[in-house]
């Protein structure tokens, strides 16, 4: 979105698949003219100097730092790039939304990791043609994750609570070494929780009938009673913006704005809160 409040950044980053990358893009039988690129589906603020981004990269998902002083890629302690998968969609038309939630450390602080929470339109029985918008508690998904897990029933070719010995260390905690083999076939054959999350209070935060939103991002402000609300700033594959606030009673949309004058897909949508 290029409006009145948004931020403008003068400096230009080249960051493309390597030559190795592109070759097996084409390999999977994906096309080297629209396909094979590096397209940038998550671009979040980690904090005041450094950007998290991530891209397709040719099929195979990557992300990095970007510090925003020069503008350059910044290598972490696992390298300059980072394993995008399950954090970036292999295909640049996949509908993908990304929420930084926050940073925070493990038990006995020894490995510092970023969640990247992925919010997809959720489902509503019932309505036709309708997007919803959900939230999600991580203490939720941290609980499901730590829960029971499923695994197929290959007499049956049916999915079954899992009930026998757990794995120590247990498959996506923090190990200071390399996985086991063990612990690697484990995790194949039971990669499903048995547990489910649910939207927080049980329902949709907003639903809203032959809408199909591409882009989301969330503000907190006072109202002059002092009062804090959430803000939802919702962009459309129509060229729509929806502003939508969050009250007791259910969120209303409030505004909605075209933003183009021929109507066109909202691919990137950045919020400038201090504007």
């Amino acid at each position: 979105l290029n409006s009145p409040g948004t931020s403008s950044f003068p400096l230009q980053l080249m960051w493309g698949p390597t030559a190795e990358k592109t070759s097996e893009c084409a390999f999977k039988k994906k096309s080297q003219e629209t396909e094979c690129f590096n397209f940038i589906r998550v671009l979040v603020a980690l904090n005041q100097t450094h950007l998290y981004v991530c891209g397709t990269y040719a099929f195979s998902p990557a992300c990095t730092y970007i510090h925003l002083e020069n503008f350059t890629l910044v290598s972490s302690g696992r390298g300059l790039f980072l394993d995008g998968k399950g954090q970036c969609p292999f295909d640049p038309q996949h509908t993908y939304t990304a929420l930084l939630v926050g940073v925070w450390r493990k038990s006995k602080g020894l490995c510092p990791a970023t969640a990247h929470l992925a919010v997809p339109p959720c489902r509503q029985e019932g309505r036709a043609g309708s997007t919803a918008v959900c939230a999600y508690s991580q203490e939720d998904v941290e609980r499901v994750f730590e829960g029971k897990y499923k695994e197929l029933n290959k007499e049956s070719s049916r999915w079954t609570v899992y009930s026998g010995p757990d794995m120590n260390p247990r498959p996506g905690s923090c190990s200071m070494g390399s996985s086991p083999d063990k612990a690697l076939t484990f995790m194949k054959d039971h990669f499903l929780m048995d547990g489910k999350v649910s939207p927080i209070q049980g329902q949709p935060l907003l639903v809203k009938s032959d809408v199909t939103y591409t882009r989301i991002t969330v503000h907190e402000t006072r109202g002059v009673s002092g009062i804090l609300y959430r803000v939802m700033f919702l962009a459309t594959a129509e060229g729509l913006l929806h502003k939508a606030v969050e009250l007791p009673e259910g969120s209303h949309i409030v505004e909605s704005i075209q933003l183009f004058a021929v109507p066109e897909r909202v691919k990137n949508l950045l919020l400038a809160p201090g504007k």
